[in-house]
């Protein structure tokens, strides 16, 4: 499991899923397939802004991007988590995780 503290406000929380994913499987995030496969970025940053502005949402997102399992909460903690998925789990989303 990897976690990471989405700390600057200008940043993009889709772009930090991308990085994550990267540093697990020692892939190149520019050789990853793009995000908006898997989820759409602009609604994950909206979410999470909305979060951070408001304090008043509770819950998370969770999504499989490149075979790993994400959560991104949107209660105000800032700690994108992305954990492996089983071989089948990946295959399922017709990609193979390394």
């Amino acid at each position: 499991m990897v976690t990471h503290e989405h700390s600057a406000e200008d940043d993009s929380v889709a772009v930090d899923v991308v990085l994550l994913v990267a540093e697990r499987t020692g892939v190149e995030p520019a050789d990853l397939p793009p995000i908006e496969e898997a989820i759409d970025p602009d609604a994950l940053d909206a979410l999470f802004a909305s979060a951070r502005t408001s304090g008043t949402q509770r819950g998370y997102v969770e999504f499989t991007y490149y075979g790993h399992h994400v959560t991104v909460p949107l209660d105000g903690d800032r700690t994108i988590t992305v954990v492996s998925e089983p071989a089948a789990a990946a295959s399922d989303s017709g990609r193979s995780a390394p």
